[in-house]
């Protein structure tokens, strides 16, 4: 018989990332914005045009990362308010 602790023991490897912690992805998200802010300021881009860059490439951020971390409740919400509002 297989008792609670061999199963919670044997479910997750140690190496797998916890809940709640910030991987080199998150880190590397954070880190490369105000990076390619300064890129583009340095290279005399307006800012008209950064920060809608900046937006839009964030959105798509966000938007792959609900989708590849499991935020599945998140899209089915936002799917059904797009719907709604046609």
């Amino acid at each position: 018989m297989i008792t609670t602790d061999e199963v919670h023991s044997t479910a997750m490897p140690s190496s797998a990332p916890r809940a709640g912690t910030f991987t080199t992805a998150h880190v590397l998200g954070i880190s490369v914005f105000p990076g390619l802010a300064t890129l583009l300021t340095v290279n005399n881009v307006p800012a008209a045009e950064i920060y809608p860059l900046l937006g839009v490439s964030g959105a798509i951020g966000v938007g792959v990362v609900l989708a590849a971390s499991g935020g599945r409740r998140v899209l089915a919400a936002f799917a059904t308010a797009l719907r709604a509002g046609q």
